[in-house]
Protein backbone atom coordinates (compact mmCIF):
# COMPACT_ATOMS: atom_id res chain seq x y z
CA UNK A 1 0.00 0.00 0.00
CA UNK A 2 2.88 2.50 0.83
CA UNK A 3 4.46 2.07 -2.41
CA UNK A 4 0.98 3.01 -4.24
CA UNK A 5 0.02 5.97 -1.66
CA UNK A 6 3.73 7.44 -2.11
CA UNK A 7 3.90 7.70 -6.00
CA UNK A 8 0.48 9.34 -5.26
CA UNK A 9 1.26 11.78 -2.77
CA UNK A 10 4.38 12.50 -4.69
CA UNK A 11 2.63 13.24 -8.04
CA UNK A 12 -0.19 15.06 -6.04
CA UNK A 13 2.59 17.18 -4.19
CA UNK A 14 4.45 17.75 -7.17
CA UNK A 15 2.24 17.65 -9.78
CA UNK A 16 4.90 14.72 -11.55
CA UNK A 17 7.00 16.16 -9.88
CA UNK A 18 9.30 19.03 -10.57
CA UNK A 19 10.76 22.50 -11.08
CA UNK A 20 13.29 24.52 -13.48
CA UNK A 21 13.56 27.90 -15.01
CA UNK A 22 10.83 29.83 -16.06
CA UNK A 23 10.61 29.74 -19.58
CA UNK A 24 10.61 32.95 -21.37
CA UNK A 25 7.22 34.14 -21.11
CA UNK A 26 6.80 33.87 -17.32
CA UNK A 27 7.91 36.79 -14.81
CA UNK A 28 9.34 35.57 -11.76
CA UNK A 29 10.56 37.19 -8.52
CA UNK A 30 13.43 34.98 -8.16
CA UNK A 31 16.43 34.07 -9.75
CA UNK A 32 16.73 31.32 -11.75
CA UNK A 33 20.04 30.28 -10.13
CA UNK A 34 18.62 30.22 -6.62
CA UNK A 35 16.56 27.04 -7.86
CA UNK A 36 18.94 25.42 -11.09
CA UNK A 37 19.97 22.41 -10.36
CA UNK A 38 19.88 19.14 -8.84
CA UNK A 39 18.37 18.37 -5.58
CA UNK A 40 17.63 15.77 -3.41
CA UNK A 41 14.46 14.66 -1.53
CA UNK A 42 15.02 14.20 2.17
CA UNK A 43 11.74 14.25 3.26
CA UNK A 44 7.59 14.83 2.78
CA UNK A 45 5.56 16.33 5.67
CA UNK A 46 1.91 16.29 6.31
CA UNK A 47 0.96 19.08 9.04
CA UNK A 48 4.68 19.22 10.27
CA UNK A 49 4.72 15.38 10.38
CA UNK A 50 7.29 13.50 8.60
CA UNK A 51 5.26 10.64 6.37
CA UNK A 52 8.28 9.97 3.69
CA UNK A 53 11.83 9.81 3.28
CA UNK A 54 12.28 8.01 -0.26
CA UNK A 55 15.09 9.04 -1.97
CA UNK A 56 14.28 10.98 -5.14
CA UNK A 57 16.45 13.50 -7.17
CA UNK A 58 14.75 16.31 -8.95
CA UNK A 59 16.49 18.07 -11.83
CA UNK A 60 15.35 21.95 -12.97
CA UNK A 61 16.95 23.52 -15.71
CA UNK A 62 17.33 26.69 -17.58
CA UNK A 63 15.20 25.94 -20.21
CA UNK A 64 11.95 25.70 -17.72
CA UNK A 65 11.80 22.23 -17.77
CA UNK A 66 12.02 19.45 -14.54
CA UNK A 67 12.66 15.88 -14.76
CA UNK A 68 12.07 13.44 -11.61
CA UNK A 69 13.39 10.49 -11.13
CA UNK A 70 12.94 7.45 -8.35
CA UNK A 71 13.00 3.93 -7.94
CA UNK A 72 9.72 3.92 -9.34
CA UNK A 73 8.16 6.49 -11.23
CA UNK A 74 9.83 9.38 -13.81
CA UNK A 75 8.37 12.22 -14.91
CA UNK A 76 9.39 15.50 -16.77
CA UNK A 77 7.66 18.51 -17.82
CA UNK A 78 7.19 22.28 -17.42
CA UNK A 79 7.14 24.96 -15.23
CA UNK A 80 5.29 28.25 -15.21
CA UNK A 81 6.59 30.87 -12.03
CA UNK A 82 4.60 33.98 -10.47
CA UNK A 83 6.36 35.01 -7.60
CA UNK A 84 6.16 31.99 -4.76
CA UNK A 85 3.55 30.11 -7.06
CA UNK A 86 4.93 27.49 -9.35
CA UNK A 87 2.94 25.50 -11.69
CA UNK A 88 4.18 22.33 -13.15
CA UNK A 89 2.78 20.60 -16.13
CA UNK A 90 4.19 16.65 -16.80
CA UNK A 91 4.62 16.24 -20.52
CA UNK A 92 5.56 12.65 -20.09
CA UNK A 93 6.66 9.93 -18.00
CA UNK A 94 3.77 8.47 -14.98
CA UNK A 95 0.94 10.79 -15.16
CA UNK A 96 1.52 13.18 -18.19
CA UNK A 97 -0.88 16.13 -18.78
CA UNK A 98 -1.09 17.03 -14.74
CA UNK A 99 -1.09 20.25 -13.80
CA UNK A 100 -0.60 21.08 -10.23
CA UNK A 101 -0.02 24.56 -8.77
CA UNK A 102 1.80 24.95 -5.59
CA UNK A 103 3.73 27.37 -3.76
CA UNK A 104 7.52 27.25 -3.15
CA UNK A 105 10.69 28.62 -1.14
CA UNK A 106 14.46 28.52 -1.63
CA UNK A 107 16.30 29.06 1.84
CA UNK A 108 18.38 32.23 2.50
CA UNK A 109 21.96 30.22 2.17
CA UNK A 110 20.37 28.12 -1.49
CA UNK A 111 20.70 24.76 0.25
CA UNK A 112 17.29 23.78 0.63
CA UNK A 113 13.64 24.01 -1.86
CA UNK A 114 10.77 23.03 -0.39
CA UNK A 115 7.10 22.93 -1.87
CA UNK A 116 4.31 23.76 -0.22
CA UNK A 117 0.72 22.79 -0.91
CA UNK A 118 -1.76 23.65 1.74
CA UNK A 119 -5.53 21.39 0.47
CA UNK A 120 -8.67 22.67 0.68
CA UNK A 121 -9.17 20.61 4.16
CA UNK A 122 -6.63 22.83 5.63
CA UNK A 123 -4.06 19.70 5.32
CA UNK A 124 -0.59 21.54 4.88
CA UNK A 125 2.12 18.72 2.39
CA UNK A 126 5.84 20.04 2.57
CA UNK A 127 8.24 18.28 0.06
CA UNK A 128 11.61 19.13 1.32
CA UNK A 129 14.97 18.64 -0.88
CA UNK A 130 18.58 19.60 -0.68
CA UNK A 131 20.70 21.05 -3.33
CA UNK A 132 22.75 17.70 -4.42
CA UNK A 133 25.96 17.59 -6.96
CA UNK A 134 25.45 18.15 -11.29
CA UNK A 135 23.34 15.14 -12.31
CA UNK A 136 24.76 13.15 -15.00
CA UNK A 137 21.65 13.75 -17.78
CA UNK A 138 23.11 10.98 -19.98
CA UNK A 139 21.94 8.68 -17.16
CA UNK A 140 17.66 10.04 -17.56
CA UNK A 141 15.58 7.53 -19.65
CA UNK A 142 15.23 8.14 -22.96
Amino acid sequence: MKRIVLPLLIILLLGGCAVSRPSANTNSDKAADTYVGTWLRQAIYTNGVQVASEPSTLILTEKGTFFSINDYAYDEGTIEIAGDNITTTVTAGMTPGQVVSHQWQVSADGKTLTFIINDQSGVEMREVYARGPDYDMSKLPK
